[in-house]
């Protein structure tokens, strides 16, 4: 009874709102065209909750962007054209607008006035949709998840940035650069257990957007589980893992494999004897200690990401990667007109999550069957599915490609890792070595690179030496079961890491040992 009585009393209420507020905005807006930027640019219609304010707001967005001067005259024949004008009160409510307000001096805090009023409506619609939607909807889960949603929209609708200074910035890059003259190893960005890899990227920079896409079988989720792996257990770092296509205790099994050393016939064959099993127990206590969470949900959109990443940071401090596997199997949530316009969306939001949360976002991604048709079956960036906007969006765009799936004279299990698109740097090639009986990838460091890359000052400008489910889960708190069923075909193990690498691949006395053997030395020339 009591809780009725409470809805009752809420659904009497008046939506807030300040008329006062508004129409002194309107007002000045009318006197001084010089505010007219700031208002725009701070609210929208929506803001506005009186029916003529919008209209009036309206035709002064209108004005603006055509690059026109708003005032009484103007925004009266707007009105006027459109219709509007009898329904806002005639000119004389127009001419009353300016008439009442003396200055527009004030005019920001009647604005924030009528931003935080628009807020608060939008949250009580919200709410309001919330309750209905627990009332129908028959999952917790996607109630909780549209929950999360809907709020968030309403938090990005107000996050509205501001243009600065960049003189605030530069001391700042400046002491980057001096701090990675000193150590190359420093800094921020991430190392991917790949000596070439880092040394050409130098790691991976926080609000990146990377790119790896190939076509099904190849190995993308290998090569992403790798640097996950390397990034969580060696450098320490918190990864969150959304994986649209496997669960959770696949992950788990291809991850122990990997960092456990193990091959994968041991494991899919059911012949694992004594030194497997302790390999594997070895391994699970190094993932126990790191901090690797996944969601497996199929359903998520980037702002159930975006949601959960940020709630993610509220627990634990602080997030370093993120990866996503894979781009096709994602929606918006909503219903767009055509695929490609979706992923362009998509990818334009990943993206912006990348700024926002300030991580590197490793983006998995299928390619077009149209590489099959082309004699050398390279791929290309028109080679990515449904949409261009994919280039445009990634900052890194990197091609796995696998010559010996179809030239018999190509070097058995040689991959070449094509750099497409890099935005600070060159573009090329670094070669690979495929362990098929693993799974997984380990550097040819001997291998020159191809493309502008291939000269050793390109390495060193690359970096110098060695450098909607549930939600996350911490991939160490399942039991994988060590059974066939986790590894169909195209079935993707990590590489080992560095602890393992020192004493499989004997790296010499005082040497740093690469992630995945041996020390790099740079090529002397082309």
């Amino acid at each position: 009874m009591e809780a009725n009585e409470k809805n009752k009393k809420a659904a009497a209420r008046a939506m807030p709102y300040n008329d006062e507020a508004e129409r002194c905005v309107l007002g000045a807006c009318l006197i001084d065209g010089g505010i007219v930027s700031d208002v725009v640019s701070a609210l929208s219609e929506d803001d506005f909750y009186m029916r003529p304010h919008k209209r009036i707001f309206g035709a002064v967005e209108r004005l603006y962007s055509g690059g026109k001067a708003a005032d009484v005259v103007t925004v009266t024949d707007v009105l006027e054209r459109g219709g509007f004008l009898d329904e806002v009160g005639g000119l004389n409510y127009i001419v009353g607008l300016s008439d009442a307000l003396p200055s527009a001096a004030n005019y920001r805090y009647y604005l924030d006035i009528i931003k935080r009023d628009s807020t608060l409506r939008a949250l009580i619609f919200a709410a309001n949709e919330i309750i209905n939607d627990a009332y129908e909807n028959v999952s917790a889960e996607n109630a909780l998840s549209k929950a999360e949603k809907i709020v968030f929209d309403i938090s990005r609708e107000r996050d509205r940035s501001s243009l600065v200074n960049i003189n605030t910035v530069t001391d700042g890059a400046i002491r980057d650069v001096e701090n990675l003259v000193r150590n190359k190893d420093s800094g921020k960005n991430i190392r991917t257990g790949f000596k070439n890899f880092d040394m050409w990227f130098n790691g991976l920079h926080r609000s990146d957007l990377i790119l790896i896409a190939a076509r099904p079988g190849v190995g993308k989720t290998s090569l992403a589980l790798n640097i996950v792996g390397n990034a969580a257990i060696e450098e320490r770092k918190k990864v969150a893992v959304f994986s649209l296509e496997m669960p959770i205790e696949q992950l788990a099994k291809r991850l122990l494999c990997g960092v456990g050393h193990v091959s994968m016939s041991d494991i899919s064959g059911g012949s694992a004897g004594l030194e497997v099993f302790q390999r594997l127990h070895a391994a699970n206590k190094k993932i126990k200690a790191s901090d690797i969470y996944v969601d497996d949900s199929s359903l998520n959109t980037p702002a159930d990401i975006l949601s959960k990443c940020r709630r993610f940071i509220k627990e634990h401090g602080e997030l370093d990667l993120v990866m996503i596997d894979y781009l096709q199997l994602m929606s918006t949530g909503r219903r767009i007109e055509n695929r490609q316009q979706e992923i362009s969306e998509l990818t334009r939001s990943l993206k912006i999550i990348a700024k926002e949360l300030n991580v590197p976002i490793l983006l998995l991604s299928q390619l077009s069957r149209a590489l099959e048709t082309r004699s050398d079956h390279r791929p290309m960036l028109s080679d990515l599915r449904e949409s261009g906007a994919i280039e445009q969006d990634a900052d890194i765009v990197i091609f796995i490609h696998k010559p010996d799936l179809y030239d018999t004279n190509a070097e058995l299990n040689e991959v070449e890792m094509i750099v497409a698109k890099y935005r600070n740097g060159k573009t090329g090639s670094m070669y690979f070595e495929w362990v098929g009986e693993e799974v997984s990838f380990r550097p040819k460091l001997e291998k020159r690179d191809l493309g502008d890359a291939r000269k050793k000052n390109a390495f060193e400008r690359g970096g110098g030496k060695g450098a909607n489910g549930g939600g996350l889960k911490r991939i160490s708190d399942g039991e994988p079961q060590y059974a066939s069923d986790a590894y169909g075909a195209g079935a993707a193990v990590p590489s080992p890491f560095n602890e393992f690498n020192a004493e499989f691949t004997g790296s010499g006395d005082g040497a740093e040992p690469d992630a995945f053997g041996g020390d790099y030395v740079p090529p002397d020339g082309p």
